[in-house]
């Protein structure tokens, strides 16, 4: 599994090796600028009308980021949903 290569696991734009702060609701890098902040709670039905619950989380900047070609296609600053089951 490409889940456990050394190279995977040191990927710092792939979201499952983040850290989460349950305290200060943030996920993220261990570079407190690089982390991201929670910004709204969403729901989501999926076709077989199962209900997702998803928390967003924006970084505070991506400007001058070395990651940033490689976490966000996006334009400004990376925003991504996370499924409260993935925060328990």
């Amino acid at each position: 599994m490409k889940e456990k290569s050394k190279a995977w696991k040191a990927n710092e734009s792939k979201i499952e090796n983040w850290t989460y702060n349950t305290s200060e609701d943030i996920t993220g890098r261990a570079q407190p600028d690089k982390r991201q902040s929670f910004t709204e709670k969403k729901r989501e039905r999926v076709a077989s009308g199962y209900e997702i619950r998803k928390r967003h989380y924006r970084s505070r900047s991506c400007e001058g980021c070395p990651l940033n070609g490689q976490c966000t296609k996006a334009a400004g600053n990376r925003e991504i949903p996370v499924s409260l089951e993935r925060l328990q």
